[in-house]
C-alpha cells in the first residue's frame, strides 16, 4: 500500500526533474513511491536559493492536490532542513514557470506529510516545487512527492 492515495495519483510514466541534487539522492527517489529513498537537493552553502524538484508529464494536466513527505537527512542536526516556503510552480516549455500556489510558514519534522490544495485554471505538463527560502540547515529534501489532478465525472481535465 502506497504512503498516499493512489486513485489518480499522476507521477508515474513522466520524468522527475531537478534543479541538482546531493551525491546519490536523485530526483526518481522523489516519485517511485519508495519512502526510504529520498531526494535531497544541492547545498543552500553552495548553490543559491533556486532548489526544487518536479515532474515532466507527457501532456498537460490542472491540479487539484499535491502531497509529499518530509525527509531529514541527520535529523536532529542542521545538514537537511524543511523549508519555511515552498512554490508549486508550473511550466509547458520548462523555462518560463507562473507560481500556483505559495505556501509559507512552514514548520515541518521528517516524514511528516504536507497536503497542498491546488485550484490552478491553466494546465502544465511540468510542475516544481521551489524553495523560497531554507529555514535551516544546508540542503531540502523529499521522501515523495504526488500530484493528483482534477476530475471530473470520472475524466482527468486536460488542456
Amino acid at each position: 500500500m502506497a504512503w498516499y492515495d493512489e486513485n489518480n495519483a499522476l507521477c508515474s510514466g513522466g520524468t522527475a526533474i531537478e534543479s541538482g541534487h546531493y551525491t546519490t539522492y536523485g530526483c526518481a527517489n522523489a516519485f517511485n513511491g519508495n519512502i526510504e529513498d529520498v531526494w535531497a537537493s544541492q547545498s543552500f552553502q553552495n548553490v543559491a536559493l533556486a532548489h526544487w524538484v518536479g515532474y515532466q508529464f507527457a501532456r498537460a494536466y490542472r491540479l487539484k492536490e499535491i502531497k509529499y513527505m518530509v525527509k531529514y537527512i541527520n535529523e536532529g542536526s542542521s545538514h537537511l532542513t524543511s523549508n519555511s516556503a515552498l512554490t508549486l510552480q508550473g511550466s509547458n516549455d520548462g523555462t518560463s514557470w507562473t507560481t500556483v500556489k505559495a505556501h509559507t510558514g512552514l514548520s515541518t519534522t521528517d516524514r511528516d506529510i504536507v497536503t497542498l490544495t491546488v485550484d490552478n485554471e491553466v494546465a502544465y505538463n511540468r510542475y516544481r516545487l521551489a524553495n523560497t527560502n531554507a529555514n535551516s540547515g544546508m540542503y531540502m529534501g523529499f521522501r515523495e512527492v504526488e500530484m493528483f489532478p482534477i476530475v471530473e465525472d470520472n475524466y482527468i481535465i486536460e488542456t
